[in-house]
């Protein structure tokens, strides 16, 4: 699991590769709704952000979906490309009709048109490759809007959680200083020493430095999720609103899960490469099918043949020094390559799915335990000895024990709010919505 102070870095760093395009088809969240893979319709609020709006604002304006549409576009033209005839040639030369006469009436003219005719099925296996490529290019485009939510939705809740850890520590740091001036008072009464006023107020500075330590996360947060809106220079502005995600709303069942694992989107794109690289074997093959050429030859000649003549012409290749081996041996290892690619993404996104379903059930039995049992106590005691202090009834030690509990539960319980949050989305990610029951 992610420790809350770290995640924001985290995500800052992943190298997650993100395809995007539309018309692309959303994975949808939890709560059924699919978000828009269209320009947005209004500028958001940043300042009042919620989960969706910042899937809407990322899923048009990030930067890399806009790199991966492009790409999107180049496989489109490769496969217009692809079921294209050959253009044929056109051909014109001239010379002088006879040596020493330079007449321009008694010039040569020479017009070849020649006509390329592929054979062996070719155009047709070009086509079929270069659209599984471009079925590949699409899903890729849905696995990374699957991996882009994802992320989002891991940044959005790490800014949350920042921002509540700034509010936790500026509590933190408020009852310090309370509790100073109860105690600068009881040590004019001669009730306590001052070595416990002296402990006190490195108590009071250690929590304005994680005051500051908070406040300087939360700017990374923002940064992060700034850089995934592509709004870099709006992201001091950014705040999250949506409430933490409730821990008992879905369960997940492993019912179907063969179907629904082939149904992903990355292994999907991966079974395209292999019908591609399939494609590409026998388009490598066919190449030993010869292809002919066809020209239609006319030539003016005065001096030699008293006008003009037409005549057909037929070229066939010869395969003396090449006979298109290498271009086999090369497919041949590609379509390997994409096959053990194919059973490794299968084998990933099994893996991946276990793994999602274990970190989800634990990550949400943590959390009901924090909210449920943990955090009332530590509030219980914390209180409890904040009322004793008062009135001298137990020593500054047990106060402060009491107090770094509380503020460390705190944190503990952001923290596995945060992380029950990405589980959440990560088996959402990693099953899609057939697996959940409300």
């Amino acid at each position: 699991m992610l420790t809350g102070r770290f995640l924001a870095r985290f995500i800052l760093a992943a190298n997650v590769c993100w395809i995007a395009a539309g018309p692309a088809s959303a994975q949808p969240s939890l709560d059924g709704t699919v978000p828009s893979t269209g320009l947005p319709t209004r500028d958001i609020d940043l300042g009042a952000l919620t989960l969706r709006e910042a899937l809407e604002a990322a899923l048009s304006a990030n930067r890399d979906v806009q790199s991966a549409r492009a790409a999107l576009d180049a496989a489109r033209g490769v496969l217009i490309s692809a079921g294209k005839r050959p253009n044929p040639t056109l051909t014109v030369g001239g010379g002088p009709g006879l040596i020493g006469q330079y007449a321009l009436r008694d010039a040569d003219i020479l017009i070849n048109y020649s006509q390329p005719i592929e054979r062996g099925n070719k155009r047709e296996l070009r086509t079929e490759a270069a659209s599984a490529a471009q079925d590949a290019a699409r899903l890729e485009i849905d696995n990374t809007l699957r991996l882009l939510r994802l992320s989002l939705t891991a940044a959005y809740f790490g800014l949350k959680q920042e921002d509540e850890r700034v509010q936790v520590a500026k509590a933190n740091r408020d009852a310090f200083s309370r509790t100073i001036e109860v105690a600068e008072l009881r040590l004019k009464a001669g009730d306590i020493a001052r070595s416990d006023l002296v402990r006190l107020r490195v108590e009071a500075g250690r929590s304005e430095n994680e005051m500051q330590q908070a406040e300087a996360d939360a700017t990374v947060s923002r940064v992060v999720l700034g850089v995934l809106l592509a709004r870099e220079r709006d992201a001091p502005l950014i705040r999250a609103i949506d409430p933490w995600p409730p821990s008992s709303d879905v369960v997940p069942r492993r019912a179907d899960m063969e179907e629904v694992l082939r149904a992903r989107p990355d292994v999907r794109a991966v079974a395209a490469r292999e019908r591609s690289a399939v494609a590409a074997l026998d388009l490598a093959r066919a190449l030993r099918a010869r292809d002919v050429g066809v020209a239609v030859v006319t030539e003016r000649n005065l001096p030699a043949n008293g006008g003009t003549t037409l005549g057909v012409q037929l070229s066939i290749p010869l395969f003396i020094n090449n006979d298109y081996g290498g271009e086999i041996v090369r497919a041949e290892a590609e379509l390997t390559s994409a096959r053990l690619n194919l059973d490794r993404v299968r084998g990933s996104a099994r893996a991946e799915a276990d793994r999602a379903i274990a970190q989800f059930n634990s990550a949400r039995a943590q959390l009901v335990r924090f909210e449920g049992q943990i955090g009332p106590d530590a509030q219980w005691a914390v209180d409890a000895a904040e009322f004793a202090y008062r009135r001298g009834a137990i020593p500054l030690t047990d106060l402060l024990d009491a107090r770094r509990q509380f503020y460390g539960t705190q944190r503990q319980l952001l923290e596995s709010r945060t992380n029950f949050a990405v589980a959440r989305a990560a088996l959402e990610a990693s099953l899609g919505r057939a697996l959940y029951e409300k």
